[in-house]
């Protein structure tokens, strides 16, 4: 565990890490913050932008996308709406509007 944290702290990302331990992303996460490491924002990729606003469009939502890509709600529904996507509302299940792509 040292390791990993000592990797993280020296910049290693947690994506890069989770892969190298064999660890599901949100292991990864919770193992460095149970080990004290402060923990960098955790911004979306490109790739995972537009996969995230096609699932949302078709009515996945937020917490099921956040939780298949590993990242935080909160930040997944901020870069949604930087990239153009009217959110529903809470508990709403009826596809949102926005071009994908």
């Amino acid at each position: 565990m040292k390791e990993l944290v000592a990797a993280y702290e020296n910049g290693a990302s947690s994506k890069v890490l989770a892969a190298k331990y064999h660890l599901d992303i949100r292991t990864a996460l919770r193992l460095l913050r149970e080990h004290d490491a402060t923990i960098r924002r955790q911004s979306p990729t490109q790739d995972q932008m537009i996969l995230a606003k096609e699932l949302y469009l078709a009515g996945k939502s937020v917490a099921v996308i956040a939780a298949q890509l590993g990242l935080p709600s909160t930040t997944l529904t901020n870069h949604l709406r930087k990239n153009g996507v009217t959110l529903r509302p809470r508990g709403g299940s009826k596809p949102a509007t926005g071009r994908v792509g």
